[in-house]
């Protein structure tokens, strides 16, 4: 005997893992960013420093 019953489409739930994987990179990134800036700021602090004691010791 054959089955005629209509089949319904299953629809599956969304994976949570990759919204939660590209959170966690764009957290990331923001934060490196954030990093390189402070670095650059106290490269520049640095630069300063030096530049001020070579003024001083002419």
């Amino acid at each position: 005997m054959r089955d005629t019953r209509m089949k319904v489409a299953v629809r599956e739930k969304p994976s949570v893992v990759p919204a939660t994987m590209a959170l966690v990179a764009a957290a990331m990134l923001l934060a490196g960013c954030n990093t390189f800036s402070g670095m650059g700021q106290d490269l520049q602090s640095a630069g300063k420093s030096v530049e001020r004691t070579a003024e001083r010791t002419k």
